[in-house]
């Protein structure tokens, strides 16, 4: 073959790939953000690398002095390579401290620090941004202590010690709202918050271990999330954490400049019928939205048979032992909170489900039947039922917030926020008084 005809296939090549789209739904349904409203980053970049390939090749194929072209191309890369290095290492040393650290086996927040800015309540990807309800940002504060706990002051002793993650902290709401803060004032008892968000049993344990015996507490509470507490059984590694942030920061940057839709065949979201039926609307007067990624639903429909009796499964029935045998050590009591995922709780309470559409993105092989719902939400209560019946035998004392939950968000109450995971401001009250109940009996 010819030289032209090589040149001709690789242009062909690079055509065909921009015009193919990768499957936005899937990807909606991570919450990525999309480029031109119809590629991952993923397949973006492969296809700016072959573009830049077929150019590199078209240049040297079109050229006589060939070896100068090379050099040419060699000193480009090489310089585009270093400016890019320089100004990376100059964007990760000029960034603030990174939100968590590690002291041992302690994880905590930068110390002393007081934090303020917007809560912005939206869809992680940019593309769904245009088609969802808008939520109003609100204003939060978030204060940490000399010991790097997101607590307003640190008692000489206290009389209940919390442990957990973003729950157990408190997380997009002011310090004067989490539900510690609140258990606090309305029971009279001094609480000390050693949660931290991002972390998992394992981590609770160590926080747990490192000050138990400092503010000898009569109560620990620990706040355990179905959501991921099973699944992060290993001690993160925080040294890289601000690597992770800036990487993360400049994918955003990169998706929300390249939003713009270029192919006017690209998929409208209502025309994407397997996660159509998103954003969900709970039937009550007030008419509360609420999001979660469809792989969420995939999560927990999924999950059970994958967690249950899991290596992470053992690994975190094992911290929660240690927790208790700690607390018992220090003469104090613990009361495990179980804490279920906003899918678990508000799916349940919509009656116009498109469980076709459901079932259609679940990839189940059986034919739809009408007791497709029954059986969805059976296997997305195994998880508790199963939790609930290890604590049983191991002779935990354990309290679950889903009724409760799912009680206040029947009545119009919002509880959770429309796209975030995490409890408002009333789900934190509502939370705190809860256990206020559980406490005095």
């Amino acid at each position: 073959m010819t030289k032209k005809w090589w040149l001709t296939i690789l242009i062909c090549g690079n055509v065909i790939l921009w015009l193919i789209p990768s499957d936005v739904a899937e990807i909606l349904a991570e919450d990525d953000d999309l480029i031109f409203e119809m590629y991952s980053l993923s397949k973006f970049a492969t296809q700016m690398i072959f573009l830049l390939v077929t150019i590199f090749v078209m240049d040297i194929a079109l050229r006589d002095n060939k070896k100068r072209c090379c050099l040419q191309w060699t000193i480009l890369a090489l310089s585009v390579a270093a400016t890019s290095f320089i100004a990376y290492m100059y964007l990760l040393t000029t960034l603030p401290a990174y939100f968590y650290q590690k002291t041992g086996n302690v994880v905590h927040r930068i110390p002393a620090q007081k934090t303020s800015g917007f809560f912005r309540d939206r869809p992680s990807s940019n593309y769904l941004q245009k088609y969802f309800p808008r939520v109003p940002s609100h204003h939060f504060t978030l204060t940490t202590d000399k010991n790097g706990f997101r607590n307003l002051d640190i008692p000489e002793t206290a009389d209940i010690l919390v442990i957990g993650d973003s729950f157990g902290e408190g997380y997009g709401v002011s310090d004067n709202e989490t539900w510690s803060q609140v258990l606090q004032n309305i029971t009279d008892k001094r609480i000390y918050n050693l949660s931290v968000t991002a972390t998992n049993p394992v981590h609770y344990y160590h926080n747990l271990k490192k000050y138990i015996r400092q503010f000898s507490p009569q109560l620990v509470i620990c706040m355990i999330f179905e959501g991921n507490d099973f699944r992060k059984y290993r001690i993160k590694s925080f040294a890289n954490a601000s690597d992770r942030m800036l990487r993360r920061r400049i994918k955003k940057r990169l998706a929300h400049y390249l939003r713009w839709r270029i192919f006017p065949w690209t998929s409208d979201y209502c025309k994407l019928k397997s996660i159509s039926w998103l954003p969900l609307v709970v039937p009550t007067a007030s008419k509360n939205y609420y999001h979660f990624s469809a792989k969420k639903i995939h999560n927990m429909y999924r999950a059970p048979r994958k967690i249950i009796g899991s290596r992470a499964w053992k690994v975190v029935w094992k911290a929660l032992a240690d927790i208790k045998k700690e607390a018992q050590e220090a003469q104090a009591e613990v009361l495990y909170v179980y804490v279920p995922c906003k899918t678990r709780v508000v799916m349940p309470l919509i009656t116009e489900h498109k469980w076709e559409a459901i079932h259609s993105y679940l990839g189940i092989k059986a034919p739809f039947s009408s007791k497709f719902a029954t059986h969805f939400f059976e296997k997305m209560d195994s998880i508790e039922r199963a939790f609930l019946q290890k604590s049983e035998q191991e002779n935990f004392q354990v309290v679950s917030t889903t009724t409760m939950l799912r009680q206040g968000s029947a009545k119009g109450r919002k509880l959770y926020f429309t796209y975030d995971d995490h409890w408002t401001a009333l789900g934190n009250k509502e939370i705190a008084e809860f256990i206020a109940q559980c406490i005095k009996k």
